[in-house]
């Protein structure tokens, strides 16, 4: 779509924001925003039908229309944006208040003059948008595309489209060619180097790498005996890039390369033969990874001293700074909208030196990059909206980041990067990751304003931290702060030491989640009975729960498995419980995939009464308590009560269950755990058990084992089963097992001295 409509629609709620009376446009300039506004509603719709005509059904003069409003439409939203970034100027830190007056004085004929700027600009567009008007009624392009129906399903490659567009149509690549030639052509003392050299152009995919390649390489290839320009991709083929790589060199002797059984060494050893003796200039489209270039560049594209020219293009900062001798910088993409580093090792703050130059930054995405801190240009970048700094090394965040007012998403290390006290500027914030710490010097008083802030971020919907301590003051503040925040979603703590929860605080008169709630993870928080906030008729799209409560009641665990919506279920609690006489009509769970009770015990039991009045109960047990059920499956003598019960009713979409098992208990109370009822969760895939072996014998241990891959065996599904072994150092040894080692040890001490191979001893289960 925004290949056909460009920024029309983004326009217009720019446009509306500048006739706002704080930007003071005269009488005859609002006038003109205004024809603007209607012009641009009228086109939008227009271009909307257009992106839904394939290309090869269009008529070319609604191409060329669609292309002149589609540039015309980026040109305006850079003067708009240009314009807002200046009008509202940098925020300043910490100025003298002779230092505030001589800066008003300077920024008031600075908006003078761009409002004077601004209003030139939009004369011209209006004069622009007023041709392709009359060429929209002349042509009858409403017509046209009203009578074309079919939908485009085209996939060409958009690098295609670049390299064979008319270098005057571009706009804005003047200052990176200048500094790609520059590049290419700097030796000492400003004459042309002698030597190979090789420049990388990065940046991501649609900022124009593949133009300003294309452009310099047009210039260039007059002066070059020889020229390649060969596009590679995401998934590269060696062979077939050195072919294309021939191809390109003479068209003429290498025409039916692709119809030949050549392997690569043979490949290299052409290219460096046709190369000896000749002046090269290639260009080499969209590297993702650098193993392609080690293994043949390095080799087939030799050195000659020749003069010859490289040019790489690359969306990965690693491949550009590795095969470069010298990178086109970041300043040159002024209009530069998305930048994504994810995961570019050698990223440091020296590479985003010029980076409060790019004003049209949206998106700044360094996840996973080692960067440590950002420069404090970054406040200058005005139009930023999303700021990922997601598992770098950054601790603190500078200051100026306060002065993104149109930032909705900021992601630190919720590991490291601390929680930042001036975040109640940041008011249009709608996702937020970051590190609750006061365990340094100095931080308490921090995290304290940051708490209280917290609460004025009124749009803000996701809040995602790692906690290391708080106490009841914090707690007291944090739980104040969620009271404002109207329309949040998505409250994740992580809790590196466990907390006590204060339940009087979190399910204080007057507190509930929002009704829209939908993901709670409080790992770590560890309340002391189920806090009243967390309500069934106040929550009914809560999705993800994670909880850890020492004291869990019937009625809790009833109102847990009754939430409408509930997925995923964390619960870590020490207490035993039971829903009795549950029927096929009552169904508790009805929606959970994933259960995760690593403290407790889980069992389904038939409770078998007459034929057609049975029911099941759903227990969770922690190992002390009196066990609250039994081994009547078995030995029902109502053969057909589990077909009575279908629809199951409990957990009826389960498809994980982590439990544990407490194998002393379980054989003092003489269960086998075979008959848990994995049979009535009719979509189970997995199963994960802990086996507690304390005071268990081995023999016992494996008993457990045994009986556990028996119950998934002979489920339907299959389901995999995984066991980890817990305290298995405390396995008591019986004097039968002891036998058992001692004829193991003789008969591998035998085999041993007769060279025969060891038992096949099957496949293990996982020990932890």
């Amino acid at each position: 779509m925004n290949l056909v409509t460009g920024a029309v629609g983004s326009l217009l709620p720019k446009l509306l924001k500048l006739l706002g009376n704080e930007y003071n446009l005269q009488r005859g300039l609002k006038k003109k925003v205004k024809y603007l506004e209607l012009e641009l509603r009228s086109i939008d719709a227009l271009l909307k039908k257009v992106s839904h005509v394939p290309s090869d059904e269009l008529d070319e003069q609604i191409m060329v229309w669609a292309r002149d409003i589609r540039e015309a439409s980026y040109d305006m939203e850079d003067i708009l944006d240009t314009f807002l970034v200046h009008i509202e100027g940098p925020k300043p830190n910490d100025l003298s208040r002779l230092q505030r007056a001589v800066n008003k004085i300077k920024n008031l004929f600075c908006k003078i003059k761009v409002r004077h700027d601004i209003g030139s600009a939009i004369q011209d567009i209006m004069k622009h948008l007023q041709e392709v008007a009359d060429r929209r009624a002349r042509y009858k392009i409403d017509d046209l595309v009203v009578n074309s129906t079919a939908i485009n399903t085209s996939t060409s490659d958009p690098r295609l489209k670049a390299m064979y567009k008319e270098v005057t149509s571009f706009v804005g690549i003047d200052e990176p060619c200048k500094d790609l030639l520059s590049k290419l052509s700097k030796g000492q003392g400003g004459y042309m180097s002698r030597q190979k050299k090789i420049v990388s152009i990065f940046g991501t995919g649609g900022i124009g790498k593949t133009t300003i390649a294309k452009v310099v390489y047009d210039m260039l290839i007059a002066d070059f005996e020889c020229q390649a320009f060969v596009p590679v991709g995401q998934n590269p083929n060696l062979v077939k890039l050195l072919m294309d790589i021939l191809y390109e060199l003479d068209k003429s002797k290498y025409a039916d390369i692709h119809t030949k059984k050549i392997d690569k060494r043979q490949l290299i050893d052409s290219l460096r033969e046709f190369l000896q003796n000749k002046r090269y200039i290639i260009v080499i489209d969209d590297i993702w990874e650098t193993k392609p270039w080690t293994e043949a560049m390095d080799q087939a594209l030799l050195e000659n001293n020749f003069g010859s020219r490289i040019i790489i293009t690359t969306r990965n900062a690693k491949v550009a700074t590795q095969i470069g001798h010298e990178v086109v910088p970041l300043s040159s993409f002024k209009l530069l909208r998305v930048l994504d580093m994810e995961a570019c090792k050698n990223v440091s703050r020296s590479h985003l030196i010029h980076l409060e130059k790019l004003l049209h930054l949206r998106y700044l995405g360094l996840e996973r990059a080692l960067i440590d801190d950002l420069p404090t240009e970054i406040g200058a970048l005005k139009l930023l909206q999303i700021l990922n700094l997601d598992r770098t090394r950054i601790r603190r965040l500078t200051e100026s980041i306060s002065q993104l007012t149109q930032l909705v998403c900021l992601k630190g290390d919720r590991m490291k990067t601390l929680a930042p006290n001036w975040i109640g500027e940041l008011t249009s914030l709608e996702e937020l990751q970051v590190a609750i710490d006061f365990s340094n010097d100095g931080e308490e008083d921090n995290t304290r304003r940051f708490l209280k802030a917290l609460g004025s971020l009124g749009e803000l919907s996701v809040f995602r931290s790692r906690v290391c301590k708080m106490d009841d003051n914090m707690q007291r503040d944090l739980v104040q702060s969620l009271r404002n925040l109207e329309k949040l979603q998505q409250l994740d703590f992580w809790c590196e030491y466990r907390i006590d929860a204060d339940a009087s605080i979190w399910g204080e008169e007057g507190f509930v989640l929002p009704q829209k709630f939908r993901i709670l993870h409080l790992r770590g928080f560890k309340f002391c009975r189920l806090p009243s906030c967390i309500s069934a008729a106040r929550l009914p799209y809560l999705a993800h729960l994670s909880l850890l409560v020492d004291s869990l009641t019937e009625k809790d665990l009833e109102f847990l498995g009754s939430l409408p919506e509930l997925r995923y279920l964390f619960l870590f609690t020490k207490s035993t419980v039971t829903i009795s006489n549950i029927s096929a009509s009552d169904t508790y769970f009805k929606k959970l995939r994933f259960c995760l009770m690593p403290h407790s015990s889980v069992s389904i039991q038939c409770q078998c009464k007459e034929e057609d009045n049975s029911s099941v109960s759903f227990h969770i047990w922690n190992g002390t308590d009196a066990m609250p059920f039994g081994t009547c499956i078995d030995n029902c003598s109502i053969r057909k009560c589990r077909r009575i019960l279908y629809p199951y009713a409990v957990m009826p979409n389960l498809e994980v269950l982590h439990t544990r098992v407490y194998v002393r208990a379980l054989k003092d109370g003489k269960f086998n755990c075979a008959n848990m009822g994995l049979q009535y969760l009719n979509s189970l895939q997995k199963v994960e058990v802990r086996i507690r072996c304390e005071g268990a014998s081995a023999t016992e241990v494996g008993e457990v084992e045994a009986e556990l891959r028996k119950a998934t065996k002979g489920h339907p599904n299959r389901p995999m089963l995984e066991v980890y072994r817990w305290n298995e150092d405390k396995i008591i040894p019986t004097v039968q097992d002891q036998k058992k080692d001692k004829v193991s040890v003789e008969e591998e001490g035998q085999n041993q001295l007769e060279g025969n191979p060891m038992p096949d001893e099957g496949n293990k289960l996982k020990h932890g």
